[in-house]
């Protein structure tokens, strides 16, 4: 069972005040074992609990900002569905699905990737500093992916889930 440490809280605090959000402090912040490697097949990251511990590994051939977006998404999965990991389970982002592991996969469907992408994108873009930054940037999305530090399709769905903007609405 993952239990939130005060460090990750008040880490999670502090992001409100700093763009862009790096997501690596916070899994540094969450105590959690975490390593750069080669993953096989494409692999993204892995998520594991070996012994009651939770481990994640993340590619080393991903960039900055694709790392920063898996360390959320591990993230979010931690705080969302940490009672979703039997000991000796995983979750695999990403690759082509044969990921060879001692794992079996952990109890995360489509409703809870969902969830975990959603609140990835609140760690990476918190609701009040995107509302700030669609005001002063007059909803300039390749101006906002600079300030947060994500891809513009990423401050595009953060503004459709936040009313800012319609979902028929074509990135300009």
């Amino acid at each position: 069972m993952f239990v939130i440490p005060d460090r990750l809280k008040a880490a999670l605090e502090a992001r409100l005040q700093t763009t862009p959000v790096n997501a690596r402090h916070l899994i540094v912040a969450s105590g959690i074992e975490f390593e750069e490697i080669m993953l096989p097949n494409r692999a993204h990251a892995v998520l594991s609990v070996e012994g009651g511990q939770f481990r994640l590994s993340v590619s080393n051939a991903l960039g900055e900002m694709a790392q920063n977006i898996v360390y959320a998404k591990a993230l979010a999965h931690l705080l969302l569905h940490a009672d979703r990991f039997a000991p000796n389970t995983a979750w695999v982002d990403g690759g082509d699905g044969t990921v060879a592991m001692t794992f079996t996969p952990a109890d995360i469907g489509p409703e809870e990737e969902a969830a975990a992408k959603a609140m990835a994108i609140e760690i990476l873009i918190p609701t009040i500093a995107l509302r700030q930054a669609f005001l002063y940037s007059q909803g300039k999305l390749a101006e906002m992916a600079k300030t947060f530090g994500v891809p513009q399709a990423v401050v595009q769905q953060a503004c459709v889930r936040r009313g800012l903007l319609d979902p028929r609405a074509v990135a300009a």
